[in-house]
């Protein structure tokens, strides 16, 4: 669903975001702070695959361009 905010709590909020990055998957850890308050944490794990479901490496440019 996403983050809904329609009181627009998170204006003035800072977003981290630390990777961990794979042969085949990426995972972002997120955390939205207002000041020293950690309003919300988030992990997302991305994997590639390629047009048949098998895992596909990161291309090295992508890859390089995340470290």
């Amino acid at each position: 669903d996403g983050i809904r905010d329609p009181d627009h709590s998170l204006v003035g909020s800072e977003m981290c975001i630390r990777d961990s990055i794979g042969g085949a998957r990426i995972v972002l850890d997120q955390t939205i702070l207002r000041e020293e308050q950690r309003l919300v944490t988030a992990q997302v794990s991305v994997a590639l695959v390629d047009r048949t479901g098998k895992p596909a490496r990161l291309p090295a440019a992508i890859r390089a361009a995340m470290t």
